[in-house]
């Protein structure tokens, strides 16, 4: 089956050609029909690609995915999103169509849906695209950049774990305080959106 090595085979593959970028493109659009994880996306584009540029290319390939799912949403409308979302689609419309650009961005921080169902919702909630380009930039970043960063350590921390080496170990524990933070954080901001107007966002379950 697909899983992450095989992205990093296939980014390997096309690494040096002047289409790399296109094949990046082209492999997120794909899988973003899927419902495939976008982390392990991330996290196959910076080892292959490096912390920068590897960055570069997944936010680019994410944005494009996404406002191809988010036209596909706006084209096929409402019910055809309730399909996909599971019943979820209504309360999420009306979320995204009230709270715009907020919305866009807090959803990509927390369980709430898919990401085809995130992008074709806004879509059919009529978002204006530049709120929707905005907020999903803003929504993505973190985790993107947290991911890029855990990747590029993952030499030093097979050196800690197999040799006991230390030299690294002060970016480790910066990386594990980073990472844990961040998941609380999106913990707390699940919590808070159940009690507010973007509640819509957050279903019903704990994390």
């Amino acid at each position: 089956g697909l899983d992450q090595q095989a992205i990093v085979s296939y980014f390997n593959s096309v690494a040096d050609s002047p289409w790399a970028p296109f094949a990046e493109v082209a492999v997120f659009v794909t899988l973003a029909l899927n419902g495939f994880p976008q982390a392990l996306l991330y996290a196959g584009t910076v080892a292959v690609f490096g912390a920068v540029l590897g960055m570069a290319y997944a936010l680019l390939a994410t944005m494009i995915s996404a406002t191809a799912t988010y036209f596909l949403g706006r084209r096929l409308g409402a019910q055809w999103v309730k399909k996909i979302s599971g019943g979820h689609a209504q309360t999420m419309i009306r979320v995204m169509r009230n709270r715009g650009l907020l919305a866009a961005m807090f959803v990509r921080w927390t369980p709430s849906a898919p990401f085809i169902v995130i992008n074709s919702v806004c879509g059919a909630a009529a978002m204006p695209l530049w709120k929707f380009i905005v907020g999903t930039s803003i929504g993505t970043l973190p985790k993107l950049a947290l991911i890029a960063f855990f990747t590029e350590q993952l030499d030093d921390i097979g050196r800690f774990l197999t040799r006991g080496d230390t030299s690294s170990i002060l970016t480790l524990l910066g990386l594990a305080v980073a990472w844990i933070g961040f998941i609380f954080f999106c913990r707390w901001l699940y919590k808070r959106l159940r009690s507010t107007s973007l509640a819509g966002l957050a279903p019903r379950t704990e994390i």
